[in-house]
């Protein structure tokens, strides 16, 4: 028994395909060839994946068992009240598409609702290789972090982290890890998809609705987790390292009763 974890390209591949446009024809041939691809993983692998609902789509593709396994987030609650003006974050990689679409949608939809009320409220906008249009969203309120040796500095700068995103799949990393950090999230239902219930997390959808928690945010005072209250809400990574212990130990029984040919991992 092989023991793989691996991403559900077609599943991204449709995702990307429905944000395509004119180049959607493309797109949708390269979600067929992933499909293709991962047909042919081995019979004999436990197929172990993020999300759930992907774990389930996967499954009916393949027509195979496939696990989720959810990422964890690492516990850092910040202390104190902190105030050098109003500031709401955004992080995730800037050279995604979803990613890229997100930020448009805060900086040019959700800032100038919140500026309204808020006119001093910054926006800090941080991750790895920003795209050209990422970076054309640079402005006096607006500001763009490469490539950051860490986001929990950014988390515990902010006063919300928002996530307005359109599309995705799997679990957002990024809203795990602001709540994780003690930092209240607004998310879009596609960015909170398969998040637990957390004191710290709104859902809305509706731009408008998400503007007017953030202008909350950054006009209430507010009381500060404490480390217990977060820690119960939170998915750990000690929790996850267990599931795949466990999921390992299964495997290599399984494997022991009923010897087969291994393949390489992919």
């Amino acid at each position: 028994m092989v023991l793989q974890t691996v991403d559900p390209w077609s599943i991204r591949a449709g995702m990307d395909t429905a944000i395509a446009g004119r180049m959607r024809p493309a797109y949708r041939a390269r979600e067929y060839q992933a499909l293709r691809a991962e047909r042919r993983l081995p019979v004999q692998a436990r197929l172990l994946t993020v999300g759930a609902q992907d774990a389930v789509e996967w499954s009916d593709r393949l027509g195979r068992d496939v696990r989720s396994i959810p990422n964890g987030a690492e516990l850092a609650v910040r202390s104190g009240t902190r105030r050098d003006g109003p500031v709401v974050c955004f992080v995730g990689s800037l050279n995604y598409g979803p990613n890229i679409d997100s930020v448009g949608v805060l900086i040019n939809k959700v800032a100038p609702l919140v500026w309204q009320q808020v006119p001093d409220a910054r926006f800090v906008i941080a991750g790895r290789r920003p795209a050209p249009a990422v970076l054309a969203l640079a402005g006096d309120r607006v500001e763009i972090l490469a490539n950051v040796p860490t986001v929990l500095d950014v988390f515990h700068g902010a006063d919300v982290a928002v996530f307005p995103d359109e599309h995705g799949v799997g679990i957002r990393n990024s809203v795990r890890e602001a709540l994780a950090a003690g930092t209240p999230v607004v998310a879009t239902p596609v960015a909170a998809r398969e998040q637990e219930a957390h004191p710290l997390l709104t859902v809305e959808e509706d731009i408008g609705r998400i503007a007017d928690r953030v202008v909350g945010y950054l006009t209430e005072p507010r009381t500060e987790q404490s480390g217990t209250e977060s820690e119960a809400a939170v998915r750990t990574w000690g929790v996850v390292t267990r599931e795949y212990l466990d999921e390992l130990r299964l495997a290599i029984t399984q494997d022991g009763h009923n010897p087969q040919p291994r393949s390489s991992p992919v």
